[in-house]
């Protein structure tokens, strides 16, 4: 389990590095490296809101 995390790490590190050197403008001040981070953290918020909203729903569920 814990070398899987390490190589999901090693990977992620790795298109960073690739994303930081070779970064294209796409307009204005927006970089491909900026887009993908918005991205990221647009999928990372979505899954926080999924999680939050399943836990309310089994909360109903119980109280209701």
């Amino acid at each position: 389990m814990l070398a899987m995390l390490h190589s999901w790490i090693q990977r992620i590190k790795g298109w960073y590095g690739f994303l930081a050197a070779n970064d294209v403008p796409l307009f204005g001040r927006v970089t491909l490296l900026k887009f993908f981070i918005f991205i990221f953290w647009l999928w990372v918020a979505a899954g926080a809101l999924w999680i939050f909203l399943i836990i309310i729903a089994i909360l109903q569920r119980r109280v209701g």
